[in-house]
């Protein structure tokens, strides 16, 4: 991770209201799938984790994963659990979660990477997986703060297809106003 975690780090921050309308969207899409056990890959400094937290009722449980030691340290100030892992190999035991998401983790991740890390949170996930990425219709790399090599938009449902995830169960988009960076997010059921 190094200097790009860290970099990355320094300019996560979020308002209340803008936690607060995350927590409502991010309840939009989750309620419905009723999950016992949540875990996010590459959680960073865990805002997600903690807008969960919001909404989440006793006795589920939420946790992330995160590679980037500053990260960890800010997110447990927040009494958020995050483990020091890597989404291309995850220490939790198989079907361990009945969720596990990313929300622009993939986006970061040369196409081979991305399938790696996907293929890993099938193996973990007991019920569903959910991608909050940035999408195009062709996979396209973008400049990000002045570098090559650090942000693709994809297609990431003919992706998925490809790596054989499940049934797609709903998708949508979640803007700025909802809290989120212009992204669109997939819902998938773990084929079994």
């Amino acid at each position: 991770m190094g200097k790009f975690g860290d970099d990355y780090t320094k300019r996560s921050t979020i308002s209340e209201s803008l936690l607060k309308r995350r927590a409502e969207t991010l309840k939009q899409i989750i309620d419905p799938l009723r999950p016992m056990g949540i875990v996010e890959i590459g959680c960073n400094i865990g805002i997600n984790l903690v807008a969960i937290s919001i909404f989440l009722a006793f006795p589920n449980w939420v946790c992330g994963v995160e590679p980037n030691e500053r990260a960890r340290r800010i997110a447990e100030i927040s009494n958020m659990k995050v483990y020091p892992d890597s989404g291309q190999n995850l220490k939790f035991l198989d079907e361990f979660a009945d969720l596990l998401f990313t929300c622009g983790l993939l986006i970061h991740c040369e196409l081979g990477e991305a399938e790696k890390i996907v293929r890993e949170m099938m193996r973990v996930s007991k019920k569903y997986l959910l991608f909050m990425e940035y999408f195009n219709k062709i996979d396209e790399e973008i400049d990000y703060q002045g570098e090559n090599g650090l942000l693709w938009k994809r297609n990431w449902p003919e992706h998925f297809k490809a790596w054989g995830l499940g049934k797609q169960v709903s998708c949508g988009f979640a803007g700025k106003a909802r809290g989120f960076d212009d992204v669109h997010w997939w819902v998938y059921k773990k084929n079994n």
